[in-house]
């Protein structure tokens, strides 16, 4: 299971954090993207080609951006973690070296948190 990506919150997040064989596996990003990226239209609110155009507009964008190297020594690295909690723990400490999170994984961890503990 995949908790979020590159490109989560319009390729906003710094972090790559999914379930691995190691237990929740963050991948830390070098470089952030700087630049203006449309957001992509929800699917079912336009036509087929309606979303290939935007989607070809978006990905341009994101092509275009500038690539500015994180200076924290967190940047690049790979943390793992059998322990939601440790994981909420890493990843709080990565906002505070400058590093975008998308909230809503510490929401989902902290329902992962909730049924371990049950």
């Amino acid at each position: 299971m995949s908790y979020c990506f590159w490109s989560s919150d319009n390729w906003k997040s710094d972090v790559y954090i999914y379930d691995g064989s190691e237990g929740i596996t963050c991948h830390v990003a070098s470089y952030s993207l700087e630049g203006y990226i449309p957001k992509l239209p929800d699917i079912r609110s336009v036509s087929a080609k309606g979303f290939k155009i935007a989607y070809d507009r978006h990905m341009r964008a994101v092509e275009s951006c500038e690539r500015k190297k994180h200076p924290s020594p967190m940047a690049g690295q790979t943390f793992w973690s059998k322990d939601t909690a440790d994981m909420i723990f890493k990843l709080r400490q990565l906002q505070l070296e400058g590093f975008h999170v998308p909230e809503y994984v510490f929401e989902e961890l902290g329902e992962e948190q909730d049924q371990e503990e049950i």
